[in-house]
């Protein structure tokens, strides 16, 4: 393992770029002849060391001079017959222009000249350029580095698995490829003047090959199922859970990119809510700091209450309908605004970045959380991979929501109750209250599991330690409020509609065409993914027949939730049914990584609903181009 890691280290350091800035001007488009004695050009290099690639022949034959800006950088001999000559021009003076001349005894044929950062490139399917052997580039940094060979390790320690002949014959010449490929680039800067630089994916992919039974190996225990030590279990969940954050994380690196690095703008902060904002619109530094935009969304409201969470700093309560649009229903999930201040220790300019890593590390804790449960269920841990087809988790990270978090905490606190930890299920499902008290039905369905289990200690401890945090914090926030909210102060909730008529009014619009004309998958996303919620509930309905499963049960109430959601207030956006509906497929997901569904008819009609998730996420849903682009950089590796 230590080899494989050294030959990771050395080849991201000798030969891996982050950033290259390929550059290329072609000084003779069409062939010159017999041109006589010398030939001079001009051109204009952005750096330096370049290289110059040269076709000539000259007649008679003999040796030619090549200058630039009139120092030699190469004497080729030159024959009859047209060859290539490559040479590299070390360093170049700070002119606007340089210039380039051939000298040669007997009349020149050049058939092309050229002036670039690199002597050739591929592109497809691996990326990699042969640039002078001090050509500057931007390496990985050392932290990838360190990723990569740990990875490599990691996969490295998997013992080899029997595999048929014929395959193991492909995978043989698979491997000797790549090792003659990679020992060739960590040598070539030694052995000549030249340097094969290779992109992050192209890199990966080599080394993966080289280590291609390993890896397979490695597949095959992450997707084992049966019987295996709780530590393995632990490490397969891990392994899970990373790669699900790896395919978010990089679904986040592409918006972050389009934000030109400012993490705010994942949280769609509206100008004038920040200007009418007491807590906060005084302070320009911050002002400056923000991606404002000119409509926002739900993100700002969990922003901004990180300013005073404790409602303290306005002596008047009816400022903070300045703050938030609704206070008592805003301040009620204090969950995911308490947590940024933890972690950030109150620093407002980590805000934003803080909100996004928390809610990329919930993902990953989600899918992990759903490895081990389905490990400890003797089912494979890679059904934790099913959180990458959950609509709303990919609209709340896209608009920096706390969904991601109160799933987390939810499918943490079940995993912590498989394995008898009662106390500490109950700590996560306040928490998870606290992010949205939309879990009660989930927290009620553990505490109901439990006390059919006769485990009736456990669940009055879950239950207590579940609802006592929310119940105080909301008297809390109703007492503050009170005064201009009255007893909605305490109980505030936003308006729900009967089954169905917020779906039909939003198809009724759709089919008028007044349902954003201008965004087609929004329409699209609005009359497919009513399908999935009905679709769901039908799961969930047969399993609470058929299983008399508590959990199938919580899973009906929030199908029926998620089919009475109404057009006013969550069907104006689809993002927004995509977001409120989470539950519904995490208690589905339970059900599916517990093996709840044990008859053919039971696994047929799950396997039937998350492949039509994964069919809405790729291809319906609005964000379904960004999310298919994550899914295959991280199968491409870039």
């Amino acid at each position: 393992m230590l080899l494989v890691a050294a030959v990771a280290v050395v080849l991201a350091r000798v030969s891996v770029y982050e950033q290259f800035e390929p550059y290329r001007a072609k000084l003779v488009e069409e062939s010159l002849k017999d041109v006589s004695g010398r030939a001079s050009f001009t051109f204009a290099a952005p750096v330096s060391p370049v290289a110059l690639i040269l076709r000539a022949a000259s007649q008679p034959a003999g040796p030619a001079h090549v200058t630039v800006d009139d120092i030699e950088v190469c004497a080729p001999e030159l024959g009859a017959v047209v060859r290539r000559i490559d040479c590299a021009i070390e360093s170049l003076a700070g002119a606007d222009s340089h210039h380039v001349a051939i000298r040669a005894s007997g009349a020149l044929t050049i058939d092309a000249l050229e002036v670039a950062t690199h002597y050739g490139n591929v592109t497809v399917p691996n990326i990699l350029f042969v640039v002078p052997r001090q050509a500057p580039y931007a390496p990985v940094s050392w932290m990838w580095t360190l990723v990569l060979a740990l990875s490599a390790a990691a996969v490295a320690a998997a013992p080899i698995v029997p595999v048929r002949r014929g395959l193991r014959l492909v995978m043989g010449v698979l491997q000797v490829g790549a090792g003659v490929l990679v020992l060739a680039t960590i040598a070539a800067p030694w052995v000549s003047p030249f340097k094969i630089l290779l992109s992050e994916g192209t890199a990966v992919r080599w080394l993966c090959l080289l280590w291609l039974p390993h890896l397979v190996a490695a597949a095959r225990w992450l997707w084992h199922r049966g019987p295996v030590s709780p530590r393995v279990d632990l490490a397969r969940a891990v392994v899970t859970g990373a790669i699900v954050a790896l395919v978010f994380g990089i679904f986040a690196r592409a918006e972050l990119d389009r934000f030109h690095g400012n993490y705010s703008g994942f949280l769609k902060i509206e100008r004038a809510k920040f200007e009418q904002n007491p807590l906060i619109n005084t302070n320009q530094e911050l002002r400056d700091s923000l991606w404002l935009y000119e409509t926002g969304y739900d993100g700002e409201f969990m922003y901004m209450m990180a300013f005073d969470p404790w409602l303290r700093q306005l002596p008047n309560v009816n400022g903070y309908s300045a703050v938030v649009d609704t206070p008592p229903y805003r301040y009620g999930r204090i969950g995911f605004t308490l947590l940024t201040r933890l972690v950030t220790f109150g620093h407002w300019r980590a805000f934003p970045a803080a909100m996004v890593w928390l809610l990329l590390t919930a993902l990953g804790a989600s899918a992990a959380a759903v490895a081990w449960i389905a490990a400890r269920s003797q089912r494979s841990p890679a059904m934790g991979l099913l959180i990458l087809v959950i609509p709303g988790f990919w609209s709340s990270l896209h608009n920096g929501l706390p969904e991601p978090l109160a799933a987390a905490l939810l499918l943490t606190a079940f995993a912590c109750l498989f394995s008898g930890r009662a106390v500490v299920a109950g700590v996560l499902c306040a928490l998870s209250l606290l992010v949205r008290e939309t879990g009660m039905f989930a927290v009620l369905a553990a505490c109901a599991w439990l006390a059919l289990d006769r485990r009736h200690r456990d669940a009055v401890v879950v239950g207590l330690l579940a609802f006592a945090p929310i119940a105080a914090w909301r008297t809390y926030v109703g007492l503050r409020l009170s005064p201009v909210w009255g007893a909605s102060a305490f109980f505030y909730h936003p308006p729900a509609g009967a089954p169905f008529a917020g779906i039909a009014a939003t198809w009724t619009a759709i089919r008028a065409g007044a349902y954003w004309p201008t965004e087609p998958h929004m329409a699209t996303g609005a009359l497919t993914l009513p399908v999935l919620f009905v679709l769901g509930g039908a799961v969930a309905l047969l399993l609470a027949v058929r299983r008399r499963s508590v959990i199938a049960i919580a899973a009906c109430v929030y199908a029926l939730s998620a089919l009475s959601l109404d057009a006013a207030n969550v069907w104006v956006h689809v993002g927004n049914a995509e977001r409120t509906s989470f539950e519904l497929f995490v208690m589905l997901l339970l059900l599916t990584s517990y093996g709840v569904a044990g008859a053919r008819i039971e696994k047929w009609w799950l396997a039937t609903f998350w492949s039509a998730c994964g069919v809405y996420c790729c291809w319906l849903m609005l964000d379904a181009v960004i999310v298919r682009d994550a899914i295959v950089r991280v199968l491409w590796f870039t």
